[in-house]
C-alpha cells in the first residue's frame, strides 16, 4: 500500500505528536512515540487499549495498527486546543464528556499488555507517587505535605476500571462547536473511577475558567451528569482525595518537563515555561490538602531516601527574550534560603516524611511558595 505523508499541520496541543497519512488516498493518522513521561504506555500496547474502548463504544478513533511507537488510526476532523472547547456548547460538551467516561468505565477486560487490575488503586496510587518523587532525591516539602495528608486520609478500596488517565478537554476533539473523539490514551490503567475525574478536576486544565471540572462545568454537575450515564456513584471526599492526587501527579509531570529541558532533550519554551508553573501547583497542593477531611484509611509512606535541596531550573543569564526571562527566575533555592538553611530544608522534607504536620511547619512551606508563586505571577508564567 502507497502511503503519503500530509504536511499540513494538525491543530491542538494534544496532536504534536500525530501526523496525516494518506493510504489509497483515505486520511489516517499516525501518533508517533515522544517522550515517555512517568507512567506512559508502549504505543503498541496503547492499540490495543485504544481499539478495546472503541469496541466498546467510548467515541475514539479506531485503531488501525501499531509498532512499538506509532499507532495509526481513522482520521476524525476537528481541534483539540481548549480554546475551541471552551467556545463550544458548554452543555453539550459536558454531557458528552459525562457520557464518554461512563461508557469507558464499562469497558471489560483483560487488555493484552496492560498491567492487570491493582487490588487497592488508591494505596497503588500513593505508592507510586512517592516512588517517583523519591527516585529524584529532592527535598519538596510542598509536595511531600500533600503525600502526608493523602496517606493519612486513604478511601477504600473500589473495583477498578479502565481509566484513560489524561481525561481532560485538551485530549478531545472538537468539531463544528461539537464533541466529536477522546485521544491520547497513552496513560491507560486499571484503576479507581474518580481517578479520571480527579484528573479532570485538577485546577490547571481550568485556564482561569471557573468550571471545576476542566473549566466546562461544576464538579458536583459532571459526577450527576456522569451517574446517569451509568457511572458508579462518587462521594465529594474521594472526589477531593483524587484530585489532591492528580495535582501531585502533575507537579511530578512538570518536573520531568522541566528535566526535558534542563537535558537539552527537549529545548523549547514550553517545556521551561511547564518547569516553572511549579510554584502555582504546589499553592493548589496546599489549598487542598487544608480541605481533605478524614476519608478513610491510613498508608504507611516508605523511608525517605537521602534528599538534596535544588531549584526547578537552572538559572542562566545567556538567553535573550522570553526564554532567558523565564530561565532568570530560579529563585527557588534564594527563597528557601530567606526561611531556613538548606539542611533545614531538608529535615523538614524528612520530619514530614515522618508524620510530623505542625502548623510551623505548614507556614513555612507557605511562606516559600507564595515568594515564588509572586514572581511567576509578575512573569506572567502563572
Amino acid at each position: 500500500m502507497r502511503l503519503t505523508v500530509d504536511p499540513t499541520p494538525l491543530p491542538g496541543g494534544a496532536l504534536h505528536h500525530h501526523v496525516i497519512v494518506r493510504a489509497a488516498g483515505t486520511p489516517l493518522v499516525v501518533r508517533r512515540t515522544g517522550s515517555a513521561v512517568l507512567d506512559s504506555l508502549p504505543r503498541d500496547v496503547e492499540f490495543h487499549v485504544q481499539l478495546a474502548a472503541w469496541r466498546a463504544g467510548v467515541p475514539t478513533p479506531e485503531p488501525l495498527a501499531a509498532g512499538t511507537d506509532w499507532v495509526a488510526m481513522r482520521h476524525h476532523p476537528g481541534s483539540a486546543a481548549p480554546n475551541d472547547a471552551f467556545a463550544a456548547d458548554q452543555n453539550q460538551l459536558a454531557e458528552a464528556l459525562a457520557r464518554c467516561l461512563a461508557t469507558l468505565h464499562r469497558v471489560p477486560g483483560p487488555i493484552p499488555g496492560l498491567a492487570p487490575p491493582p487490588t487497592d488503586p488508591p494505596a497503588a496510587t500513593l505508592s507510586a507517587l512517592y516512588a517517583v518523587l523519591d527516585q529524584r532525591g529532592e527535598a519538596r516539602p510542598a509536595l511531600e505535605w500533600g503525600l502526608a495528608r493523602l496517606a493519612a486520609t486513604l478511601p477504600r478500596a473500589v473495583t477498578p476500571v479502565l481509566c484513560h488517565g489524561d481525561f481532560r478537554v485538551g485530549n478531545v476533539l472538537i468539531e463544528a462547536g461539537r464533541f466529536e473523539t477522546l485521544l491520547d490514551w497513552e496513560f491507560a490503567c486499571w484503576n479507581d473511577p474518580a481517578a479520571d475525574i480527579g484528573w479532570l478536576c485538577v485546577r490547571h486544565w481550568r485556564r482561569g475558567r471557573a468550571g471545576e471540572a476542566s473549566g466546562v462545568t461544576s464538579a458536583a454537575d459532571f459526577l450527576d451528569r456522569y451517574q446517569r450515564h451509568g457511572g458508579v456513584v462518587i462521594d465529594p471526599p474521594r472526589l477531593r482525595w483524587w484530585q489532591l492526587a492528580n495535582t501531585i501527579r502533575w507537579a511530578l509531570i512538570a518536573l520531568a518537563q522541566a528535566d526535558r529541558f534542563i537535558s537539552g532533550e527537549d529545548p523549547s519554551t514550553d517545556r521551561a515555561i511547564t518547569g516553572r508553573r511549579l510554584p502555582g501547583i504546589e499553592a493548589e497542593i496546599l489549598t487542598l490538602a487544608d480541605s481533605l477531611g478524614a476519608v478513610g484509611r491510613r498508608f504507611a509512606p516508605p523511608p525517605l531516601p537521602t534528599v538534596q535541596v535544588a531549584g526547578d531550573l537552572p538559572a542562566s543569564g545567556a538567553n535573550d527574550g522570553l526564554l532567558g526571562q523565564i530561565l532568570a527566575l530560579d529563585d527557588g533555592l534564594a527563597a528557601r534560603r530567606s526561611w531556613c538553611s538548606d539542611p533545614a530544608w531538608c529535615a523538614l522534607t524528612a520530619a514530614i516524611r515522618g508524620g510530623a504536620l505542625g502548623w510551623d511547619q505548614r507556614q513555612t512551606i507557605q511562606r516559600d511558595t507564595d515568594h515564588r508563586l509572586a514572581r511567576a505571577v509578575a512573569a506572567g508564567l502563572v
